[in-house]
């Protein structure tokens, strides 16, 4: 196994297999998210997105002391489950303006705003335009919204993927607000230590996103309910055939 030195690490005892599993990708993403926006106790915290990683970064916000997580998303569905799971408020941003919601439940503006979905959803036409004609490869829409939406003096972090350029960015709010904003690909060395440590005490548990289980042999056909939000799929679990055709035993 070259570089086990480096990439592997041995899993608590007192840790289930599911929430383990969850350490290489979500769950430390999420807290990568959480820590780099630096959400401190008593913070208002707004999450862009409730994909796995948007649930992730809800739950380690509330985790860290947040008195309020607000989670802005379009899937009725996952809105519900973060709203059930984590206890976040949820604004549908399909049928309401996501700033005109938040200023509503923060009038002030939230402190921090972690983006967990990034550069793929263009809303404004300009920018499905640009993106055709290879003027522009990231859309800004929801840094803008954050700009405009987080307090002054607040923070923005971004850990949805951004991978190019961008037009239209309001450099000139983020400057005369005095944002900091931060961002960046995770490395799940420098977390997993402190998420083992979370989960032992039973405070937080990764693994309710994995909601459904499949075959290896279907994994397919879960990426691809995964990936439409069917069934109200939120993260698929795969398992040798052997082991499904016994039964979950993963403990």
């Amino acid at each position: 196994m070259p570089f086990a030195d480096v990439n592997l690490f041995p899993i608590p005892q007192n840790i289930p297999d599911k929430q383990a599993l969850c350490i290489s990708d979500i769950a430390c993403t999420g807290y990568h998210g959480a820590h780099l926006a630096d959400v401190s106790p008593g913070d208002r915290v707004v999450v862009f997105g409730c994909g796995p990683v948007g649930l992730m970064a809800q739950m380690w916000s509330k985790y860290r002391g947040a008195s309020q997580v607000i989670a802005i998303d379009i899937d009725a569905q996952r809105l519900d489950f973060a709203k059930k799971n984590f206890g976040s408020e949820t604004v549908n941003s399909s049928t309401e303006d996501p700033l005109e919601a938040v200023k509503k439940l923060i009038p002030g503006g939230p402190d921090k705003i972690i983006d967990c979905v990034g550069f793929r959803f263009p809303e404004e036409l300009v920018h499905k335009m640009e993106q055709q004609l290879k003027l522009e490869t990231d859309s800004p829409n929801i840094v803008n919204t954050a700009i405009k939406m987080v307090r002054k003096n607040g923070r923005i972090t971004l850990i949805g993927d951004y991978a190019g350029y961008t037009n239209h960015f309001n450099i000139g709010a983020m400057m005369e607000k005095h944002l900091t904003v931060n961002g960046g690909q995770l490395w799940p060395h420098n977390y997993y230590k402190l998420i083992f440590e979370a989960m032992s005490t039973g405070k937080v548990d990764p693994s309710i996103v994995l909601n459904k289980t499949f075959p290896l042999s279907k994994g397919n056909e879960a990426y691809q309910m995964f990936d439409k939000h069917s069934d109200g799929l939120i993260k698929p679990l795969l398992l040798p055939d052997t082991v499904f055709s016994k039964g979950d035993i993963i403990r």
